[in-house]
């Protein structure tokens, strides 16, 4: 839970204790030049589901669902999200904004 961005994408997502969620920027469909061309903003909902044994965040607004991969990197829960062609390596890493982690999305109650 909390308030997730990434400067470079424009994203931010806030995750609420209720399971509603606000986003803005995240980044949908791509151009051939790699660059973002639409980009899905609103409130909603949110939920962590489990898939292949990795933890992965859906985040609903606007009847789409976006799909990011959560993951570690130096102890850090990080919220990833792969923009256009995985092949491309273009990422949208959103970090928290928070002191604490302890109420980081993996830490939900299942």
């Amino acid at each position: 839970m909390g308030t997730w961005s990434a400067r470079k994408c424009g994203t931010t997502v806030t995750l609420n204790p209720d399971g509603s969620a606000s986003a803005t920027g995240i980044p949908a469909e791509v151009g051939l030049d790699h660059k973002v061309t639409q980009v899905i903003s609103g409130d909603g909902t949110w939920k962590v589901n489990e898939f292949g044994g990795e933890q992965q965040l859906d985040v609903i607004t606007n009847n789409e669902v976006t799909t990011f991969d959560l993951c570690r990197d130096k102890g850090h829960l990080l919220v990833a999200l792969t923009v256009g062609d995985p092949d491309s390596m273009n990422w949208c890493i959103l970090t928290r904004h928070s002191t604490t982690a302890a109420n980081a999305p993996t830490a939900v109650q299942q």
